[in-house]
């Protein structure tokens, strides 16, 4: 951090925990507002228990949705505990693979709708190894294979084909050895041992 990014930070730090300090909440509250600090605002709000506190996150939140911030409002809703909310709200911005870590981190497993949603989002996008670990949890073995194989996740597929599809284990294998980004015969041969 520079010496004029550091001198503003800590001028901008001294006069917030000078309002603190003398109970001036809201006089705090209004300096991040008009700094476009929102999220600041609301939490010296909540931990201050401001009257307006709910009042202001949920004027943000639309804020949020009306200018078209997609990603910011799903983490709003990642912060809540609002999961469903968060993954769809990724999904809207475009973002299948924030939506689909949040439903790894959760353990989320319904609806099954949404997971179908976020594997073609994923696949769309161009994540096949991800999609392919939805199609795996939604128990669509094939698909999983499939987007495995796109991905280039030849270890994964591999793995998938020795519980799922016995007959395809050795055409796998043979495609991992000549695929060349994934490092050819030497890495295959590490990869495979590593397996056992």
């Amino acid at each position: 951090m520079g010496f004029r990014a550091q001198n503003f930070f800590c001028t901008l730090i001294t006069p917030m925990r000078i309002f603190l300090i003398n109970y001036k909440v809201d006089e705090c509250i209004e300096m991040y507002q008009k700094l476009f600090k929102h999220n600041d605002a609301i939490r010296v709000a909540e931990q201050n228990r401001h009257p307006e506190a709910q009042e202001m996150r949920r004027a943000h939140f639309q804020y949020l949705l009306d200018t078209n911030q997609d990603e910011q409002a799903g983490i709003l809703k990642e912060k809540e505990g609002n999961f469903l909310d968060a993954v769809d709200l990724y999904l809207k911005g475009g973002m299948p693979g924030k939506a689909a870590q949040v439903i790894f981190q959760n353990d989320i497993q319904q609806p099954v709708q949404l997971l179908e949603t976020v594997a073609n989002a994923l696949t769309r996008g161009g994540m096949h190894d991800r999609a392919g670990d939805f199609y795996e949890r939604l128990n669509d073995l094939p698909r999983a294979l499939d987007s495995f194989i796109r991905g280039g996740g030849f270890r994964k597929a591999v793995e998938l084909a020795r519980r799922a599809f016995p007959g395809r284990v050795v055409e796998l294998q043979e495609q991992v050895r000549r695929y060349p980004i994934f490092g050819g015969p030497y890495l295959y041969a590490i990869t495979m041992m590593s397996n056992d």
